[in-house]
C-alpha cells in the first residue's frame, strides 16, 4: 500500500508501537507521553522541513476531525494501511470508531481527553 515515493496512499497508518521511543501528538495533557511498545498507534503522515515521516498518537488519542480527515481519502476503516496486521479485536475497535465518527468513549482513558483547548488540534492535522 505504499505510493511511489515510498509513503502510504493515504497518508494514514495504524501499528503496534516497535519500540517505546515515539511520542503521542495528541491533544493534551496526553501530547508528549510515550507510545508504549505493543501499543496501538495511529500516525498520520506529515512532510516536516523536506522530511516526511508519521506523526503518532495513541489510538485513544485519535479525535474525530482525524477520522473525518482520513474517510476523504478512504471508503472503509480496513483500507488503512496497517489494518490487516491487527488483531481482530482491534480490528473490530477501528471499524466501530470509524463508523461512529470517532473513538467510543470506552477507549478513551482521562489521559486523552482533551483540555480546555476542545476544539484545538495538532498543526500537521491543520495542514491537511
Amino acid at each position: 500500500m505504499f505510493d511511489e515515493q515510498g509513503g502510504t496512499k493515504s497518508g494514514y497508518r495504524l501499528e503496534y508501537a516497535r519500540s517505546g521511543r515515539s511520542k503521542c501528538s495528541g491533544p493534551t495533557p496526553c501530547k508528549g507521553t510515550t507510545i508504549e511498545r505493543g501499543e496501538l498507534r495511529f500516525g498520520s503522515l506529515v512532510n516536516i522541513k523536506g522530511i516526511t515521516c508519521f506523526q503518532w498518537r495513541h489510538w485513544r488519542c485519535v479525535t474525530a476531525r482525524i477520522l473525518t480527515n482520513a474517510k476523504k481519502s478512504l471508503n472503509d476503516a480496513d483500507e488503512l494501511d496497517g489494518f490487516e496486521d491487527l488483531d481482530d479485536e482491534d480490528q473490530e475497535r477501528i471499524k466501530k470508531a470509524w463508523d461512529m465518527g470517532h473513538v467510543p468513549p470506552e477507549d478513551v482513558t482521562e489521559t486523552a481527553m482533551k483540555g480546555d483547548g476542545e476544539d484545538e488540534e495538532n498543526d500537521a492535522e491543520r495542514q491537511r
